[in-house]
């Protein structure tokens, strides 16, 4: 099994620092990456930001069928239910509930539009109606 020095530029687990990587050998065959194990460890605390005792995705209802159905409603979309404006890559598509869940709603298709992540964001979990269309 081939050893590998972590690619990392720090590490918390070492101190000594050899051309832009720290001095831990560690096996590429049991971690499948290019970083050490402790390495791997602060990536993994760092990159999971829910606060603790805060349930997962799919424990709040937002797993798998959530996932299907969210594609159904954005496929196709061109404009946000909201505000009218195109999706764009810096404000894209997003699955809203018309009734947000908080409030009794459901992630029936009938409950759902598309939407800009920031219109949805801003919306919370409040209800209002559609833009108004009238010129």
């Amino acid at each position: 099994m081939p050893k590998r020095w972590c690619a990392c530029t720090s590490c918390p687990a070492c101190t000594v620092t050899t051309r832009g990587s720290h001095g831990a050998l560690f096996n590429l065959d049991d971690t499948g990456t290019t970083k050490c194990p402790p390495c791997q460890e602060q990536a993994r605390i760092r990159k999971n930001t829910d606060p603790p005792g805060r349930p997962t995705a799919s424990q709040r209802g937002y797993g798998a069928e959530w996932r299907r159905v969210s594609a159904q409603v954005t496929a196709g979309a061109t404009a946000c239910h909201w505000c009218g404006q195109p999706f764009t890559g810096e404000d894209p598509a997003t699955a809203d509930h018309i009734v947000p869940r908080a409030r009794g709603g459901t992630n029936d298709l009938s409950n759902l539009v598309p939407a800009h992540r920031s219109c949805n964001s801003r919306r919370g979990g409040q209800m209002r109606k559609r833009r108004s269309t009238s010129l």
